[in-house]
């Protein structure tokens, strides 16, 4: 093999590294880019699913209060109504806890740079501040509470979708250069050159 051969061959080889390193780069992102849709996917659900027993738990508050309210209802009955309650208030007290580590663990999965921010992004931090004020107020709006839970999925979706379309743009370019990898082309430059 002549010395031209050789450094031919080098080029070629180390293109080839160069490329392989490069689509082992775009297949890590891409696997991240998965886990963060995925965590974010099973944060929101959850959030959405305390949310949903946090409203619950405030409506069996109320029906508890008006018990103990009614004149006719005796010492005994509000003794276990005030002991249903305090279970009651206990239980909002733990769906509360979790829906603030729920919002923020949401958040934290967003850009933390405010400039850089999409606009989805920026309509899922306004919509968690109203989650975290749903945990502060003890009278439930059911109608309020099903537009915020909506607009939480609806948000949701626009993110996971726009983290999609980057996962799959990222995928394309990766077979793009996998195929370039690939190209007889190439490989024929490499045979030839080692024959020589």
């Amino acid at each position: 093999m002549t010395a031209l051969g050789y450094i031919l061959s080098a080029i070629i080889g180390a293109s080839v590294a160069t490329a392989a390193l490069i689509v082992n780069r775009e297949n890590k992102i891409s696997e991240f880019r998965q886990e963060w849709i995925n965590g974010l996917r099973d944060d929101v659900g959850s959030l959405i699913s305390h949310l949903t027993m946090l409203v619950t738990k405030k409506s069996e508050l109320k029906t508890e209060d008006k018990a103990y309210r009614q004149k006719y209802t005796s010492a005994s009955d509000r003794k276990e109504i005030t002991k249903n309650a305090n279970k009651i208030l206990a239980d909002i007290r733990d769906y509360s806890t979790e829906i603030i580590k729920l919002s923020a663990l949401i958040e934290l999965r967003l850009n933390a740079d405010e400039t850089k921010r999409t606009e989805d992004e920026k309509k899922m931090i306004g919509l968690l501040d109203g989650v975290r004020k749903e945990c502060e107020h003890t009278e439930v709006n059911r109608e309020e509470f099903e537009k915020l839970v909506t607009n939480i999925k609806n948000c949701t979706g626009s993110i996971l979708k726009s983290e999609w379309e980057k996962t799959k743009k990222s995928e394309s370019v990766a077979k793009i250069k996998k195929l370039l990898l690939k190209n007889k082309f190439i490989r024929c430059l490499f045979c030839k050159c080692e024959k020589k």
